[in-house]
């Protein structure tokens, strides 16, 4: 699952060269999980990969497009599988870093909460993330003044969350927002507006509309101001938009691999053709290459899909945002959460429609009022869009014909919060990401009542209907 997602312009002074040299100063420098003194670079190979106490930096040069990329994999730990993209695009002058956090079976999944990837102090420090308009991108809090404002308006497209946080001395000392900042390097800038009766808010503006209106607005007030739960809200806000920005293939470690195994495929077709006692080295290498290909592929398809569920995950946040400020509610929400967007209501409803049809009057003239109570809570709620049901309803066409697991079959399931997940020959979809709501879909069925068994089993776990 992607956590982190950041591209920032940097300056003329970044090289291929500075480039991996930073690379290689930010493992052994870090305060955890560091290379020794001991891992050097002679400067001349523009592929080097170090491997030390289980944790491996691998670097790839694509001279032809002018792009370094880089991989580092932290040795597994209870914590997580956790993997830092960073790609150099010397064209285009741009630096984008990608933290993906997996788990294995027995590692926790209790830790929501990280800190920026380090890399990006890295590349403050030496002076390479470039200003957009005179504006800097860093860690220092900022006062908001007109000509903020003003050179923001100049942006066409933010390449980060712009936070601006209002309201009275308690509020802002309790958010501690130079904490905040460190949370949220290399995504947003963070800035104070200071004033006379404003109100206590953190307003996020991503895309340009002329500050009229931000992207989300946070209200809190004095008296009911929790500072870990004001700053994870803002991570989790800046994060989820951050994260559905869609990057170009050559924005990641595993799209630039792609493209060199392309390449490397391509120059041993041609070496096969022209040389016939090459034939069969270039034969066993190609499949070599097909195998590697096929393994980024999948790979790929993999982040395809974290990717889905975390757009997912941003529609339920903003869901939950807007029942936690729209006031008072005719009915308050319990333990559970909801697992897709608008769950636990649209279940209300269906619940409330049974109620209604059992209570219809049998004489038009008479009147019953539990129906009269349901009829104007139906009428006054109206489904706002595609819910589960809508995907209950399609199940039976859906796998009518199952031969295998397709992209529509796992869209279908994540638009209502399942997750999806490749394990072998079969697939693992968990409703809310949950284990107790899992159902296991064979990629390739050959019994012909694999369809069938599918939609019960669905049916039966996930809507009992």
């Amino acid at each position: 699952m992607i956590v982190y997602s950041t591209k920032l312009k940097v300056t003329e002074a970044l090289k291929p060269r500075s480039f991996i040299r930073m690379l290689l100063e930010w493992r052994q420098n870090v305060d955890y999980q560091k290379f020794s003194k001991h891992v050097t670079w002679d400067e001349v190979d523009m592929n080097p990969m170090w491997e030390e106490d289980g944790h491996i930096l691998d670097v790839n040069y694509y001279e032809e497009e002018g792009i370094i990329a880089a991989l580092f994999e932290q040795a597994p730990d209870d914590s997580g599988l956790w993997k830092t993209e960073i790609v150099f695009n010397e064209k285009e002058r741009t630096v984008c870093v990608l933290l993906h956090k997996n788990f294995d079976e027995g590692m926790s999944v209790t830790n929501r909460y990280f800190w920026a990837p380090s890399i990006t102090k890295y590349l403050m420090k030496g002076g390479y993330i470039a200003d957009e308009h005179g504006i800097p991108i860093g860690p220092d809090v900022m006062k908001w003044t007109p000509s903020i404002e003003t050179g923001l308006l100049q942006e066409p497209l933010h390449s980060v969350c712009n936070v601006v946080i209002t309201g009275t001395p308690t509020f802002i000392e309790t958010i501690k927002m130079k904490q905040l900042a460190l949370n949220l390097e290399g995504v947003t800038r963070i800035f104070l507006k200071e004033g006379e009766g404003e109100t206590n808010s953190v307003a996020i503006y991503h895309h340009n509309n002329e500050f009229q209106s931000p992207d989300v607005k946070v209200y809190h007030s004095d008296t009911d101001v929790k500072a870990e739960k004001v700053r994870q809200r803002i991570v989790d806000i800046v994060c989820g938009e951050m994260n559905l920005i869609d990057r170009k293939p050559l924005d990641s470690w595993y799209g630039v691999q792609q493209k060199l195994l392309e390449k490397k495929m391509k120059q041993s077709l041609q070496e096969r053709t022209e040389s016939n006692e090459l034939a069969e080295i270039a034969v066993n290498e190609t499949e070599q290459l097909e195998k590697r290909l096929r393994e980024v592929e999948e790979k790929a398809e993999k982040y395809l899909i974290d990717y889905m569920n975390l757009q997912n995950e941003l529609a339920i946040l903003q869901s939950r945002m807007n029942h936690a400020e729209s006031g008072p509610a005719l009915l308050y929400y319990g333990q559970e959460d909801d697992i897709y967007n608008d769950e636990i209501r649209t279940a209300v409803l269906k619940i409330l429609e049974d109620v209604r049809q059992e209570n219809k009057p049998q004489d038009i003239y008479a009147s019953n009022r539990i129906y009269d109570i349901c009829e104007d809570i139906i009428t006054n709620n109206a489904p706002r869009k595609k819910d589960a049901w809508d995907v209950y309803d399609s199940l039976d066409n859906l796998f009518g014909n199952y031969r295998r697991f397709t992209d529509r079959m796992a869209n279908e399931l994540t638009s209502i919060g399942a997750e999806i997940t490749k394990e072998g020959s079969h697939f693992k979809a968990k409703l809310g990401g949950q284990d107790r709501y899992t159902i296991t879909l064979s990629s390739s069925p050959s019994d012909i009542n694999a369809g069938k068994r599918a939609v019960a089993d669905i049916k039966q776990r996930w809507f009992k209907k």
